[in-house]
């Protein structure tokens, strides 16, 4: 019977290899591509499981009472919990975290407390190395529980800033320089068309007012900076041209 046990046991710890495989299929059938950190977690713990129930059939086999046992494990169970509630909230964040993707590795995102590149996505922390290259553990209990900003999943970039033009320019001129910034936009390859908004929008103290609103097509901030730099030029000579 020992025997019979250890086979049957056996070969459910060998097939929970195909069920995980089955589990991260299933998962991904339903476009919800799971990290691989989470199939790993469920190969462990249902390895795990198996052991346990393993461990109490052979006891009971051999004559011993485990139900002393099993109580004895369920309050060591709860004092551990107790003193290791830090840990399994963690842990239960760390699987939210994979489960919802809020974010994978090489993503950006901010926090009301850190900004930077995720490094890695352990079991109790998530590494994040910030733009000035240091080296931050935050808490993934924090991690699921705080707002999180993932810029990775920007599909475009927002530009948004007001012009101040001097309050006598005739209306004409006004009307020109819209058209004309209107018309740069509109051709610019980089930019997207979606969304672009030229308008004088009021008065300012002796100044009119002119907002300029639009998206790239980058999300890469260098490029983006590029960008923006180059529709700036682009102003400044339509101002020059039109004196």
């Amino acid at each position: 019977r020992t025997f019979f046990i250890l086979m049957l046991f056996w070969f459910f710890y060998r097939a929970s290899d195909s069920i995980s495989w089955l589990f991260e299929r299933h998962l991904d059938h339903d476009g919800k591509k799971p990290s691989p950190m989470l199939v790993s977690t469920f190969r462990k713990v249902l390895k795990i499981i198996l052991f346990i129930l393993e461990t109490f059939m052979l006891v009971n086999e051999f004559g011993f009472d485990i139900s002393g046992l099993v109580a004895g494990l369920g309050i060591g169970g709860l004092a551990i919990s107790l003193a290791a509630k830090d840990a399994a909230a963690n842990l239960l964040g760390s699987i939210t975290v994979m489960l919802d993707k809020t974010y994978k590795i090489g993503d950006w995102i901010q926090t009301d407390k850190v900004e930077g590149v995720v490094e890695e996505i352990g079991f109790r922390s998530t590494k994040i190395r910030t733009f000035s290259n240091a080296l931050i553990h935050v808490p993934n209990s924090s991690m699921s529980n705080e707002p999180v900003i993932n810029w990775s999943r920007m599909g475009k970039r927002r530009v948004s800033y007001t012009l101040h033009i001097p309050l006598d320019t005739p209306p004409e001129k006004i009307e020109v320089l819209l058209s004309r910034i209107r018309e740069m936009l509109n051709s610019h390859d980089d930019l997207n068309k979606d969304m672009i908004v030229v308008n004088m929008t009021g008065f300012g103290d002796e100044t009119l007012e002119i907002l300029i609103y639009f998206f790239t097509k980058t999300t890469s901030w260098v490029t983006y900076l590029e960008v923006s730099e180059d529709v700036n030029l682009k102003v400044l000579q339509i101002f020059k041209e039109e004196g």
